[in-house]
């Protein structure tokens, strides 16, 4: 009986520190390490595509590469090199697409390098290609942070 009794109240125990436990939640935008914010290796990115797009019948023109080039400050962002980047594509749900499911697309784990001409660039294959007005935003991950640009 006395066994059974210290099972119980040690079973208690463990549930109430677990429901405890599991009630904890992050819930922020931003890292911060005390009261300083943590900062990126980049604070822009530029996101270009294909300079001579593919046309589909119909008129369509299909991009199948993204270049995501790293900027802090208008300057080449080099503390960016040893990251990996992975870039996420919003798609406009109105134009119709047979080569995409979803409204956001994310192409990941792309290394970031220095270019012949020192730009800090991360270049993306487009699997299977993506109609270019379908394409209304792109945003890049790296270094724990997210930076939004505007396709050109």
């Amino acid at each position: 009986m006395r066994k059974a009794i210290i099972a119980a109240i040690v079973a208690t125990a463990l549930f109430a520190v677990g429901a405890f436990a599991a009630s904890f939640a992050v819930d922020s935008e931003d890292v911060a390490s005390g009261a300083d914010p943590v900062g990126s290796c980049a604070t822009d990115v530029v996101v270009t595509f294909d300079d001579d797009p593919v046309e589909n019948i119909g008129g369509t023109f299909t991009v199948e590469t993204a270049r995501v080039t790293f900027l802090n400050e208008g300057a080449p962002a080099a503390t960016c090199e040893p990251f990996a980047a992975t870039l996420s594509l919003d798609l406009d749900t109105d134009v119709p697409r047979d080569n995409t499911a979803n409204d956001v697309v994310a192409f990941e784990d792309v290394d970031i390098v220095i270019d012949t001409d020192d730009s800090v660039i991360a270049d993306f294959t487009l699997t299977g290609g993506i109609t270019a007005d379908q394409i209304v935003g792109a945003g890049v991950l790296v270094d724990g942070n997210f930076l939004s640009a505007t396709p050109t």
